[in-house]
C-alpha cells in the first residue's frame, strides 16, 4: 500500500506550521543540528554528519591516535640512545590516550546525547502540528523512564545503517530511508519495543522511499542558497523548513499504517499530549 502524497503539499503544510513557531524552530533546529553533529548550515541537509560536536571530536582523536602510533614505532626504529627512544615513545603513548579519550567520548556523546536530540526534535515538530511546542521538547527523551530505550534502539539503528554501507553504498542508502521515521516513532512512543520499532519504520516505508529520495533533492537548490550565504540560509530557514517537511511526512506515513489496521492510536496516541515546556 502506497500513501497518496506530494511535497508540493507537504512543503505547503511545513511553512503553514513554521509560521506558527519559527523561532522556536529556528532555535530547535540549530540545538539539534550541533548537538547532533549534522549542523552545516543547511548546506548539505539534515542527517549528513559535518566536522562538527562529537563527529569533529572523533576525527580529531583518531589523527591523534593515527599520528602517536607512527611516533611510536618510528621511535621503536631510530638507532638513537636509549633514554630519547624511551622518552619519544612515551609521549606517543600519551597522545595515543589522548586521541583514544576523544574517539571514545564523541562516540559516548553520539549514543547518549546526539541520537537522543534528534528525537526530541522530531517531537517538537510533529508537536508543533497540533498544538503549542515548546523549545524544551527537543530534551524530550531525557525526561521519559524509557530513556534506555530509546538510547538502545537508536544505536542499533546506527548500527545497522553502519553495516549496511559497509556492504555497499545503495544499501546503505535505502536502509537510511527504510529506518528514517524511528526517530518519530520513539518521539510518539518511547516504550515500544526495538523489533515493533523497526517493523513500524518499514511498513510506513515500503513503496515511499524513491519519492523520499526524490523529496530530499528537491531541497538542493536551497542547500545552493546557504551556501552562498555562508550558512545563514541554513540556520534561518533551511534548517527548520526541511525538518517541519519530514515532519509533515512522518504524519502522512503513521496514518497509512493506521488506516490500513497495521497499527493503531493507542501505539501511535500522537504528540499533543503535554504541555509546551518553555
Amino acid at each position: 500500500m502506497k500513501a497518496m502524497w506530494n511535497r508540493i503539499d507537504l512543503k505547503e503544510r511545513a511553512k503553514n506550521v513554521l509560521r506558527g513557531c519559527f523561532w522556536s524552530a529556528v532555535v530547535v533546529a540549530l540545538i539539534t543540528g550541533i548537538l547532533t553533529g549534522s549542523f552545516s548550515g543547511g548546506s548539505s541537509g539534515r542527517g549528513q554528519v559535518q566536522e562538527t560536536t562529537y563527529n569533529s571530536i572523533q576525527d580529531n582523536g583518531g589523527n591523534m591516535v593515527g599520528s602517536a602510533t607512527d611516533l611510536i614505532f618510528e621511535n621503536a626504529r631510530q638507532p638513537q640512545n636509549i633514554l630519547a627512544r624511551i622518552a619519544g615513545m612515551g609521549f606517543g603513548v600519551v597522545i595515543l590516550g589522548i586521541g583514544v579519550t576523544m574517539v571514545l567520548f564523541g562516540f559516548a556523546f553520539g549514543v547518549l546525547v546526539g541520537n537522543p536530540i534528534q528525537v526530541g526534535s522530531s517531537r517538537f515538530f510533529m508537536q508543533a502540528r497540533e498544538t503549542s511546542s515548546g523549545i524544551g521538547e527537543v530534551f524530550y527523551a531525557f525526561r521519559q523512564k524509557e530513556f534506555w530505550n530509546v538510547v538502545l534502539i537508536m544505536f542499533v539503528m546506527n548500527v545497522k545503517i553502519f553495516l549496511w554501507g559497509l556492504l555497499f553504498v545503495i544499501p546503505g542508502i535505502v536502509k537510511s530511508y527504510e529506518y528514517k521515521m524511528i526517530p518519530y516513532i520513539l518521539a510518539e512512543n518511547p516504550g515500544l519495543s526495538m523489533s515493533r520499532v523497526f517493523e513500524l519504520s518499514r511498513e510506513m516505508t515500503m513503496n515511499e522511499k524513491m519519492d523520499m529520495f526524490v523529496l530530499n533533492l528537491s531541497f538542493i537548490p536551497w542547500f545552493i542558497l546557504s551556501a552562498c550565504t555562508c550558512g545563514l540560509a541554513g540556520i534561518f530557514w533551511v534548517n527548520p523548513y526541511m525538518s517541519a517537511t519530514e515532519a509533515e511526512l512522518y504524519a502522512v506515513l503513521r496514518q497509512k499504517v493506521q488506516d490500513s489496521g497495521f497499527s493503531d492510536r493507542y501505539e501511535l496516541p500522537g504528540f499533543g499530549a503535554e504541555q509546551p515546556i518553555f
